[in-house]
């Protein structure tokens, strides 16, 4: 009887074990299943295969179209979100998305030289374009320079995103040109007034003797004598100045060399910073008025 009781013992003991060691394998088996279908899920829904899809925090949601904004995520797999439209004029988005908020609109500064060449709308920002006669050679465009003035002509004109190409003449083959011309203007003029010169000394000696032999006929060349001008008008070279400048090899030194203070050169050079044939004129000119007051120019 022992010995059955011993024998029944054991085998009970034998079989709740096996019972326990079942059902922890059977709950740690369940787990697993759980634990890979909750995994096969969040795999599921972290993979939005499509493009027009984006991850929430537990579906699959289609993104909002283009003028759109995302307000609230979707409430079941591959459905649409609740969307609101971006505010007309100040507002845009341009592609299927899933942010919270439009994009500002662009403004053109008009300090830098631009204006608006197509208005913002919910779908597209605005797009800016360069004010006339100024141009902007690199993308994105903050800036807009001024277009380069030409004095000989326009080669190619001045575009939205090109500068203005000039006519050059070779300067060393026409320098001696504008020597010629300047030279002959300034003896044409030299000889007219040494001719009135001349005719003036010529009727003051005519004018001694009528006056001597005809005082009546003496006061009547008097009147005719003061119409004649007492000195010959000044050589005005402004029309040529242009023509004068384009064929100088150096106008910074000429003028430094001929008159025009430093502090003078600078000042006219910081007038006009981005216009370098402006700035060899405006030199040239400035030197010019230098000296027709100190009478260079004058008979």
């Amino acid at each position: 009887t022992t010995t059955s009781c011993a024998v029944f013992t054991i085998v009970f003991l034998f079989v709740e074990n096996s019972f326990e060691l079942h059902h922890d394998k059977a709950s740690s088996l369940k787990n697993l299943i759980k634990t890979n279908k909750a995994e096969k899920k969040v795999f599921k829904r972290t993979t939005c295969q499509n493009e027009s899809h984006y991850e929430s925090d537990r579906f699959c949601c289609r993104k909002c179209e283009p003028g759109f904004f995302l307000k609230n995520h979707c409430k079941e797999e591959g459905g649409s979100p609740e969307c609101q439209k971006c505010e007309e004029g100040k507002e845009y988005m341009d592609h299927p998305h899933a942010l919270s908020k439009c994009l500002a609109c662009t403004r053109c500064a008009s300090s830098e030289n631009m204006e608006e060449d197509q208005n913002c709308t919910t779908t597209q920002n605005t797009k800016c374009r360069c004010k006339e006669n100024f141009f902007c050679n690199h993308t994105p465009c903050s800036s807009c320079q001024s277009c380069t003035e030409c004095l000989l002509g326009i080669q190619q004109e001045c575009n939205s995103t090109t500068d203005r190409v000039c006519i050059h003449i070779e300067k060393r083959s026409h320098v001696w040109t504008v020597v010629a011309v300047l030279f002959m203007s300034l003896l044409t003029v030299f000889c007219i007034g040494m001719h009135v010169r001349n005719a003036r000394k010529i009727r003051e000696r005519e004018y001694e003797v009528i006056k001597t032999e005809n005082p009546q006929r003496a006061h009547e060349e008097k009147n005719t004598e003061d119409e004649f001008p007492a000195e010959l008008a000044d050589i005005d070279l402004h029309p040529y100045l242009h023509y004068i400048v384009d064929h100088i090899e150096d106008i910074k030194r000429f003028v430094r060399e001929n008159g025009l203070t430093e502090i003078e050169v600078q000042r006219i050079i910081g007038s006009y910073p981005n216009h370098i044939q402006e700035q060899d004129y405006q030199l040239m000119h400035s030197w010019y008025q230098k000296q027709r007051k100190r009478d260079h120019f004058s008979l």
